[in-house]
């Protein structure tokens, strides 16, 4: 099974391009794909979690641990509830990173957006093919 890291920025919020794509995966991959979001509640991430959903695909999303656990989380419920702190993004990013197998990001920033680049460096770091979608 592939476990596609799928995301992108807070202001990304092309619907038709994000169905098509998720529409396009499920097509092609079927039941060998796991669909993985961040989580986050605005821009590329809501209609991600949303399409995927409502696709049928299997979904989890990486949770910030000073957020609480949602059905979806992929950690167990001990990682969450943290206090926050910076660091909780760069350790979200790279266990992220690590449980991927790709990444697809959806940014229509020009790569201005910090956290994508952070997660981008992050995947790169651990040999992750990334395929950006402007």
């Amino acid at each position: 099974m592939v476990k596609l890291g799928v995301t992108g920025s807070n202001t990304f919020e092309n619907k038709v391009k994000i169905k098509q794509m998720i529409f396009k995966i499920k097509q092609e991959l079927n039941e060998d794909v796991m669909l993985i979001g961040i989580g986050d509640k605005h821009g590329a991430d809501k209609h991600i979690r949303k399409f995927a959903l409502e696709f049928g695909c299997k979904y989890k999303e990486a949770n910030l641990p000073h957020t609480p656990p949602t059905l979806y989380s992929m950690m167990n419920e001990s990682f969450y509830n943290k206090a926050y702190n910076v660091k909780n993004f760069f350790l979200r990013n790279n266990t992220y990173a690590r449980y991927i197998d790709r990444l697809l990001v959806f940014d229509d920033t020009n790569g201005t957006d910090r956290k994508l680049g952070n997660l981008i460096k992050a995947a790169n770091k651990h040999k992750k093919k990334v395929v950006v979608i402007n």
